[in-house]
């Protein structure tokens, strides 16, 4: 039987968005894949979204419609009190340069890049049995408030490593000979994504871990010894 204790948790979502603006023809070598552009533009745009909060949900509600998280406290009996929800999001955009070849062939060139990464939004979920203003709302509103902070400084703690990464590979990334623009996008997007991608897990890893650290039995028994009286 599942008693009725405080449990704090999250979900967190990640999604992906990518652009192009193809330039209008440029001057490219005739014998080799070469388009006079300039420097490449790199230009990333964080976002550490705002905080709502919704008090309307029962906590059976919460762990059906969101799903059950934190498994070893949930496992020795805790559900859940309050949630934290979010997406990660990324849309990457990028912009060419290409001059029209032999034999319907293209040769492309990055011209610039724009990431714009974070997040729009967190909602976080108190469970209704908590009323505001009660010691259990604020003791589950600060737990569920401890995640949205690891989310949003963990995320600029990266940031200045994203951005590096990005100037660099848009730098590494050189002008191809291709069938179609479409194609030369691919290749620049694949290109930029797969760097990006590995700082990124490196991201996720360190905010699992810090949102799991909070999420323990001793964190929820200590945060539930806040509000004398409580029922369990």
């Amino acid at each position: 039987m599942v008693s009725n204790k405080l449990f704090g948790s999250r979900l967190l979502c990640v999604s992906f968005l990518f652009g192009i603006l193809i330039l209008s023809p440029s001057h490219a070598d005739a014998k080799s894949c070469q388009i006079e552009h300039g420097a490449t533009t790199v230009k990333l745009i964080p976002s550490y979204g705002k905080v709502t909060y919704n008090n309307g949900h029962s906590a059976l509600q919460l762990g059906t419609k969101f799903g059950q998280h934190g498994t070893a406290a949930h496992r020795q009996g805790w559900i859940t009190r309050g949630l934290t929800k979010t997406n990660l999001e990324r849309h990457l955009n990028i912009r060419i340069k290409y001059q029209n070849r032999a034999n319907n062939r293209i040769c492309a060139a990055l011209v610039g890049t724009t990431l714009r990464i974070g997040y729009e939004q967190f909602r976080v979920y108190v469970a209704r049995s908590h009323k505001p203003g009660t010691c259990a709302y604020r003791t589950t509103r600060d737990h569920e408030n401890i995640h949205v902070r690891i989310y949003q400084n963990t995320l600029k703690k990266y940031i200045p490593r994203l951005e590096r990464k990005l100037r660099q590979s848009a730098a590494r990334l050189k002008p191809i000979e291709t069938s179609t623009p479409e194609r030369a996008q691919n290749h620049f997007i694949r290109g930029l994504e797969r760097d990006l991608q590995l700082i990124l897990n490196e991201m996720n890893r360190e905010m699992d871990q810090a949102n799991r650290q909070i999420d323990t039995v001793a964190n929820y028994k200590r945060e539930q010894a806040l509000c004398p009286g409580r029922r369990r």
